[in-house]
């Protein structure tokens, strides 16, 4: 025998609380009363008033007040749910982890890996007690819970029924930490850690981490699979045509096996590998691919293994499209080196009576000329004619030294001092000119950021004092790339899995030059150490980053599988636990309430009409000696 919803203690408290409640209100009932009389003339006075205080307690109606009592109790021991039988034990806390990776969207002989998780799960689920609470984890590289612990096994299941496959690889020494944390922050008698999955793991627990309490539900996992890690393409530093393509492949599996590798581009071949990788062992492959069109590259693997999703690839190259750039000059022969240098500048030099810019040109170098018609174009002047300068000069000065404006962004990276010239156009410039170099009479190098952007260059940059500094080939760079965007910028494509992606970079770039953020704009947080970045992306997607001279492209679309088969410690329990037989036992509160109802209304019956006729009777004499009292 046991009361559900209260304690004895509670229970006999309550019933001690009405049982008072009622005994008082039946001996106040009897208590002296003023009685209404039509006249004194038959009432002798009492020479004092006496009272019998033992006739004053006493219970005229006991059995009333018994019926009443026991119906109290009876409807108590309804709200108090009275079973008998076997009592329920203390419901338990527990936390299940469920596998959720994108090694769970693997298949074997019985189908998906997911789908047997499932059902792995809710055959656990089903063998607990109906007062044991559960929170489900979805555990992949960062786990999530999904639930809270709850006892409705229609939304547990609901819960587990719902998942899909992730694309990260499981971290599973974070999820057992995340479960313990839980149990020990919600959770007042704690039950088990149970994790439903085959195993494959990133970071494994140590043994001595994992609690007394932990069952491990395994599942099959396919013998085999190789895959796709990363692909990454970049475009040939000396040649803007020649695409370079790395593809990186690793075995997931447990023995050796041969992977055909292809790659195509718009749908021709362009090279085809055989490899032989061992267990766990990855390996990297070089392509080339030459052309001046844009179109989709295909990187694939032919393995019909059990994960489909990490044999194919796709990359979207861009088109080459090089910034043409008119040069006129009578004296190409000191721009030809600066300009070749950037295999993306497709140059054109004319002579100074041929100087006119086409339709097709987007920038134009003008040195020591001035056409008829100014260009409408970006320009870069060196050294124009006076007359028909874009800036109105001063002064021509001998003999000066060059001092650069180090606050401009544009001259980043120019450290030369004591630069001597020999002769230099002092330049007048409007308020919003950029001041980029200057001499003790003024300004000789600014530029217009008014559109279409110029910049005029009041020395020669050429002359023998200047020809062999580096500031010389710097500066040219900054002004084209200020000149138009983009055209000093080495772009870059990459496929990778989303988790944590590692990106290498030129050495020496600093974290504050770097933007990483996503295909909606969002900035990810990111750290750069040893010539690599570093940032962590949870879901597929398109994620830009942005760095002095370079854009990377990453697609998150290939999913990342385990690196390791968790070798599981002789401690934890394994498989389905024993199922629990649910305690019999005989529900008895609706007697308990109908028997409880019907001694209240027998009550009423047997008692409750005598005292209202005594209560008319009284009200009735009342109303008499009223009317008698008006008349």
């Amino acid at each position: 025998m046991s009361l559900l919803n209260l304690s004895l203690g509670e229970l006999l408290a309550l019933l001690g609380a009405v049982s008072g409640l009622l005994v008082a209100l039946y001996l106040l009932d009897r208590s002296r009363q003023r009685v209404l009389a039509s006249t004194l003339r038959f009432w002798r006075p009492a020479a004092a008033p006496t009272e019998n205080r033992r006739r004053r307690r006493r219970i005229r109606q006991p059995w009333s007040l018994a019926l009443q009592l026991a119906s109290t109790a009876l409807l108590l021991l309804a709200i108090a749910q009275l079973r008998i039988g076997a009592s329920l034990p203390a419901g338990r806390d527990h936390v299940l982890i469920l596998d959720t990776s994108a090694w769970m969207a693997a298949r074997t002989r019985d189908g998906r890996l997911a789908e047997q998780a499932k059902e792995r799960a809710l055959a656990w689920l089903r063998r607990l007690p109906a007062s044991d609470r559960v929170l489900v984890v979805r555990a992949d590289a960062a786990p999530t819970p999904v639930t809270g612990f709850e006892t409705d096994r229609e939304l547990l299941e609901e819960a587990l029924r719902a998942w899909e496959p992730g694309w990260t690889a499981l971290d599973l020494a974070q999820a057992v930490a995340a479960a313990e944390r839980l149990l020990e922050l919600y959770s007042a008698h704690p039950g088990e850690i149970v994790f439903v999955g085959p195993g494959r793991t990133a970071t494994e627990p140590e043994a001595t981490a994992l609690p007394a309490r932990f069952r491990f539900l395994p599942l099959a996992s396919p013998p085999a699979n190789c895959g796709l890690k990363q692909v990454l393409v970049q475009r040939s530093a000396q040649d803007a045509t020649l695409w370079e393509i790395l593809v990186a492949v690793a075995n997931d599996g447990a023995q050796r096996a041969a992977v055909p590798l292809s790659v195509t581009f718009a749908g021709r071949p362009v090279g085809l590998r055989r490899l032989s990788l061992g267990p766990g062992e990855r390996q990297e492959v070089v392509f080339e691919l030459h052309t001046r069109a844009g179109g989709w590259l295909e990187a694939r693997l032919d393995t019909g293994d059990a994960l489909a999703l990490d044999d194919r690839a796709l990359l979207e190259l861009p088109e080459y499209s090089p910034l043409r750039i008119v040069i006129c000059s009578d004296r190409p022969e000191w721009l030809r080196p600066i300009l070749a240098a950037n295999p993306n500048l497709e140059a054109e030099f004319r002579s100074s009576a041929q100087c006119q810019a086409g339709t097709g040109e987007q920038l134009a170098i003008l040195d020591g000329v001035a056409p008829a018609v100014p260009p409408r174009i970006p320009a870069l002047w060196i050294r124009p004619p006076a007359p028909a300068a874009p800036v109105a000069i001063r002064q021509t000065v001998r003999g000066a030294v060059l001092n650069w404006r180090r606050d401009q962004p544009l001259s980043a990276g120019l450290r030369s001092r004591d630069l001597y010239l020999e002769t230099a156009q002092i330049l007048e410039t409007a308020l919003d000119d950029l001041v980029l170099a200057e001499v003790e009479a003024g300004p000789v190098l600014a530029a217009r950021p008014r559109q279409p952007r110029l910049v005029v260059i009041g020395f020669d940059p050429a002359e023998r004092r200047l020809r062999y500094e580096l500031a010389t080939p710097l500066l040219f760079a900054n002004l084209l790339n200020w000149l138009a965007p983009g055209s000093f910028q080495q772009v870059s494509l990459a496929v990778a899995s989303p988790g944590m992606v590692t990106v290498p970079l030129e050495p020496f770039v600093e974290a504050a030059s770097i933007a990483v953020r996503t295909a909606e704009g969002l900035a990810l947080p990111f750290t750069v150490r040893d010539s690599e970045l570093r940032f962590f992306a949870g879901a597929p997607g398109l994620v830009r980053i942005e760095a002095p001279g370079r854009q990377i492209l990453v697609s998150l679309t290939l999913p990342e599988a385990g690196g390791r088969l968790w070798q599981v410690p002789p401690t934890v329990l394994r498989g389905m636990p024993s199922r629990f037989s649910e305690p019999r036992f005989a529900e008895l509160w609706p007697l308990l309430a109908m028997a409880g109802g019907a001694g209240l209304l027998l009550e009423w019956a047997w008692f409750g009409r005598r005292r209202v006729r005594h209560l008319g009777a009284i009200q009735a004499a009342s109303l008499r000696q009223l009317l008698r009292k008006a008349s």
